[in-house]
């Protein structure tokens, strides 16, 4: 008995664990990002959606999720088919990654 008590905490522990540090990486992404290089501004919404707003472009949603820790997918409809590209965020920092080219994002609130 005190054995299945014990292993019951344990996954408890690691359950919470893992909802929590998810939970993080969610709250760290969502809101505006300024794109250091380009007229672009991507936003994240806490439905795991979100927008590509580019000057004089019209806007592109997307979806997104937490792969692990800091590693972001985003799901773009393109042509009928699903590109996804890989990303990360760090700090006040959102780098995205595609086809050989990278675009860096700054956290704007």
């Amino acid at each position: 008995m005190k054995f299945l008590r014990t292993a019951l905490l344990i996954v408890c522990v690691v359950t919470l664990s893992c909802l929590v540090g998810c939970s993080k990486a969610d709250s760290r992404l969502v809101g505006k990002w300024k794109n250091q290089s380009l007229p672009e501004i991507v936003e994240f919404k806490s439905n795991n959606t979100g927008i590509f707003v580019v000057k004089d472009s019209p806007a592109l949603p997307f979806t997104w999720t937490i792969v692990k820790g800091s590693e972001v997918r985003i799901d773009i409809p393109f042509q009928g088919q699903i590109r996804s590209l890989p990303g990360r965020v760090e700090k006040n920092v959102f780098t995205l990654n595609g086809q050989g080219e990278q675009a860096v994002y700054v956290r704007m609130e």
